[in-house]
């Protein structure tokens, strides 16, 4: 049975389209700077791994990676309107996904060399064999949304876990905080 895509409700609903295809999405890969990168008869380009293989021939690894993970929040946000019943605006999420994404490929890829705190380190990794959980909220100037953001690493700063939610509606900065660490309490018990 075919399934019709959530996002433009016109076309079958592939995995390639839910990502990159789907019309609802096209400013959202514009805004991010990828939309020039994609392959001209991208609506033929029906193949999931051959759109990522032309993906990454064309790519530099940086590009490549931020790329798959704007390709993760987007599939995130497919789940939660499906499944969770959430609606989103990418005019409001988009700026959010693109500082987190930037924000947590930079922090993966830091290593810390020495041994004295320097001021531009962001994250300090916990002891071996420990993991990290970082919790986060953003709340619009207006307080009519908010986000929530939950990670955890390990000891080398790899990405175990991650969480991420948009949410619409009055909310003070003190309960947004507080939801975002229920939201990485939450992300705990998934693990354990």
């Amino acid at each position: 049975m075919e399934r019709t895509c959530t996002g433009c409700w016109n076309h079958e609903e592939t995995t390639g389209h839910a990502l990159w295809h789907c019309p609802k999405l096209k400013q959202f890969w514009k805004t991010t700077g990828f939309w020039h990168l994609f392959p001209t008869g991208l609506s033929k380009m029906t193949d999931l791994a051959e759109f990522l293989i032309y993906m990454k021939q064309n790519n530099s690894k940086e590009e490549m990676e931020t790329f798959m993970g704007l390709s993760w929040l987007v599939w995130n946000q497919r789940n939660q309107r499906i499944f969770q019943n959430k609606k989103i605006s990418y005019n409001n999420w988009t700026p959010w996904a693109i500082d987190f994404i930037s924000n947590t490929i930079q922090r993966t890829s830091t290593k810390i060399t020495t041994t004295k705190p320097s001021q531009n380190i962001r994250w300090i990794p916990p002891k071996p064999g420990t993991y990290m959980l970082n919790c986060d909220a953003a709340v619009s100037k207006n307080n009519q949304n908010f986000a929530l953001a939950a990670v955890i690493r390990d000891h080398e700063g790899i990405l175990i876990a991650a969480e991420v939610e948009h949410h619409t509606g009055l909310v003070s900065i003190l309960l947004a905080e507080i939801s975002a660490i229920k939201l990485g309490l939450k992300l705990i018990g998934g693990l354990i």
